[in-house]
């Protein structure tokens, strides 16, 4: 898990908000009858009333920080709109507590004009409406024989300027966001990276277009390892907000006792092949360690020794006079910019999102204490 908070500005976050506004105001007010959304429930007309007019209530629900997304039912929002955010949530979600106690006693005192349907019916129909609202698959679609203006709200002039090079989750993964320019400084769009949604939408739908809850990601940590997977009842590390430099690192162990300074001398001198070591973690909280499972970054990098075997074999030769000889050769004055060149690494811990399998690179040479 890599930090990539930092590449999210403030004018990305207002720009996505003010995006979002003008699409809920369309949907909510717009003339088109049949694009327009009409809520039928009370619940459904207070809470979409007071989201038109309330800019503190739109914009908690779409720029809050996922460790407020995390604690919903502590939000002033659930507590004035308790019954609607209750509707909206899948059925699953529903049985977690404190969820299914509000619930619970909602149902006791259920508006009339919920009672006169089946709730289940109810629910069906108010969730959907919300999904049109917080509309990610809106956010998401482009046409690919459409040209866009490069300020219009949609996942890849979200992803522009703010995509790190590298998978946050799992640090193997390339990223790669292509559009063409055209004359009229329209856009079509080629491809993008997936988009994560931290908090499963199929949850909490009203947060489905909230930018901490947006995570650019690889595929197969997207859609084949985490799915929708529940992060709100257990505890992740979120790219926005936390990384494993934080409480984590990666190790290198030998099934005989060795020390890593052996090891890795080993390894550059082809006494031990790459089937020999294993990959591991010293892993600090619940959080790294709950990632690391779930996204099975063990499996995965064990699986690409081959690249991690090209780095470990220039650890060996790291002393002062190589560095100082390369400096030389590549007319370099700063001792540590010649260490990371030699390395092929990234210079600063901030630079581990854009290059794959940094996050180890670091790990090993700060165990060596080659810093």
């Amino acid at each position: 898990m890599i930090y990539i908070g930092d590449e999210l500005s403030e004018k990305k976050i207002n720009w996505h908000y003010v995006g979002f506004l003008v699409y809920m105001k369309e949907k909510l007010l717009g003339l088109n009858r049949k694009e327009k959304i009409e809520p039928r429930f009370k619940i459904e007309r207070r809470f979409y009333r007071d989201l038109l007019i309330n800019k503190i209530l739109s914009k908690d629900i779409i720029t809050f920080d996922i460790h407020k997304l995390l604690t919903l039912h502590e939000s002033w929002f659930y507590k004035k709109h308790r019954l609607f955010f209750l509707m909206c949530l899948n059925k699953e979600t529903i049985e977690i507590e404190p969820f299914k106690s509000h619930f619970d006693k909602e149902l006791k005192s259920l508006p009339k004009e919920i009672k006169l349907e089946t709730i289940s019916k109810a629910r069906k129909s108010i969730r959907l409406r919300c999904m049109k609202v917080f509309n990610y698959k809106h956010f998401s679609s482009i046409s690919r024989k459409y040209k866009y203006h490069g300020n219009e709200w949609n996942a890849y002039n979200y992803l522009r300027d703010f995509v790190p090079k590298s998978c946050p989750y799992c640090n193997m993964t390339l990223l790669s966001s292509l559009e063409e320019i055209h004359d009229n400084d329209k856009l079509s769009y080629i491809l993008r990276p997936s988009i994560d949604h931290f908090i499963s939408k199929s949850q909490f739908p009203f947060f489905s277009v909230s930018i901490s809850n947006l995570v650019p990601s690889c595929y197969d940590c997207n859609s084949h390892l985490k799915n929708d997977a529940d992060f709100y009842s257990e505890v992740y590390l979120n790219p926005l907000t936390d990384s494993y430099v934080d409480d984590s690192g990666f190790d290198i162990i030998y099934n005989k006792k060795s020390s890593i300074e052996k090891l890795i001398t080993d390894i550059s001198n082809a006494k031990i092949s790459i089937y020999d070591f294993k990959i591991t973690f010293e892993i600090g909280s619940i959080k790294s360690s709950n990632s690391i499972n779930l996204f099975r970054i063990g499996e995965r990098y064990n699986l690409q020794k081959g690249n991690i075997n090209r780095f470990a074999k220039k650890l060996p030769r790291v002393n002062d006079n190589s560095i100082r000889q390369y400096m030389d050769i590549l007319d370099i004055n700063c001792f540590e910019e010649a260490l990371f060149e030699f390395l092929e690494m990234p210079r600063n811990e901030s630079d581990i999102k854009h290059y794959p399998f940094s996050l180890l690179q670091w790990s090993l040479v700060k165990k060596l204490k080659l810093l």
